[in-house]
Parts: structure tokens; C-alpha cells; sequence
């Protein structure tokens, strides 16, 4: 049996984030512009306080690990399955 390497699961309706859409906007641009002086095309963040500052996900890591990648034009979160 063959898998794919990457899928794609959808997490359904979104909820209401911890932060305003305004303050998750402000810290995301922040980190963008430190990017951007500095030529950095993405940033992988992988610590539980970084993920949740620039993500608003807060996770409890029993085993499954978890990131959140930046890039200038969007962010994701990304794990193992």
C-alpha cells in the first residue's frame, strides 16, 4: 500500500482566536518586517511560546510535534501524523 508523503486535513469552522485579529496582525507583521530587512524568506517556529505568540495555537506536546511556519505572504501550522 502506497500513502502520500504530505496530506491535508481540515480542521472545520474556526473559532474564536485568543487575540484580536488586529494584535495577531501587528505581531505577524513585526516578525515580517525583521524578515524582510533581513532577506529571510520563511521562519519555522517550533517552541509551545512562539506558536502560540505568533499563531495563536496553544498546544500540550505529548509525543506529537507541532510548528508554525512564517512566510512573507502566509503562515500555517504544521505536525506529524
Amino acid at each position: 500500500m502506497s500513502m502520500p508523503d504530505i496530506i491535508e486535513l481540515a480542521n472545520g469552522q474556526k473559532v474564536k482566536g485568543t487575540f484580536s485579529t488586529h494584535e495577531m496582525q501587528r505581531r505577524l507583521s513585526g516578525l515580517r518586517a525583521i524578515m524582510e530587512a533581513d532577506s529571510i524568506d520563511a521562519v519555522i517556529l517550533t517552541s509551545v511560546h512562539n506558536i502560540n505568540y505568533y499563531g495563536d495555537f496553544l498546544y500540550c506536546s505529548f509525543g506529537r510535534q507541532y510548528a508554525l511556519v512564517v512566510t512573507p505572504s502566509q503562515s500555517f501550522l504544521i505536525t506529524t501524523n
